[in-house]
């Protein structure tokens, strides 16, 4: 049985940097990454892997593609998005009070958060299923309970749903971060926030990052619970 804890590397990416992505880093190094590259589209993988990448990347030319070993993932997400961000934010909604209410997950469980740009992401903990196991075929796992997540609240909206995010080297903004085209960050909102912000109260709220301390946060426990939080996620929020 593969230990969860050897899961800790991601493929890290931004435009800054040469060749966009296929820069294979700790977890531990983003929040130093993120930093050097001044907080602006940056991303990486929301699935983890072993130290079997680094060494495949290396002997495959410098680049993920073809990489097919086991993964794993603190979170599940859906990406919803669309031309329309009203109806993208009834969709997220809909689902976020499933989770809520239907299924009885607690709040902290269900971080959801604005892109910046034409969506917003809902990321399910994985814990709340019980102790996920790295694998091959967690992908198309998690494709499956996502489309089970669209279906049983009877989404007013589905084709506001991004079901191409299934693929285990998918990037994500990383929270906290800026959209250069809107320049607006990436932000978290509480569930209150959620259901009774507009469109344009959340984008006002998106014109500055929510303090240092969310960033950390959404990097450690979210995007990979197993590395100890940073120095700074106990500052305030701006």
């Amino acid at each position: 049985m593969a230990d969860v804890r050897d899961f800790r590397y991601v493929d890290f990416a931004s435009p800054v940097q040469p060749g966009f992505r296929n820069n294979v880093v700790r977890v531990a190094d983003l929040p130093g990454l993120v930093d050097r590259y001044g907080r602006s589209d940056c991303y990486c993988t929301y699935f983890r892997f072993d130290g079997g990448l680094p060494g495949y990347v290396k002997q495959n030319h410098g680049s993920v593609a073809g990489y097919g070993e086991q993964c794993h993932a603190s979170f599940l997400p859906l990406d919803v998005d669309g031309s329309d961000l009203e109806r993208a934010l009834e969709t997220t909604r809909q689902i976020t009070c499933f989770l809520l209410d239907g299924w009885g997950v607690p709040e902290e469980a269900v971080p959801v958060y604005y892109s910046g740009m034409k969506g917003f992401h809902v990321t399910l903990a994985t814990a709340i299923f019980g102790e996920i196991q790295p694998g091959v075929e967690l992908p198309g796992v998690f494709q499956g309970v996502r489309r089970s997540l669209v279906e049983k609240p009877n989404v007013t909206h589905p084709e506001t749903i991004d079901f191409g995010i299934s693929d285990r080297f998918r990037l994500l903004r990383l929270p906290n971060t800026r959209h250069s085209k809107s320049a607006l960050f990436k932000i978290p909102l509480c569930a209150e926030e959620l259901l009774y912000r507009g469109v344009e109260e959340v984008q006002e709220g998106a014109e500055e990052r929510d303090g240092v301390r969310y960033i950390f946060r959404s990097l450690t426990s979210h995007v990979a619970s197993i590395e100890s939080a940073p120095e700074g996620e106990g500052r305030q929020r701006r």
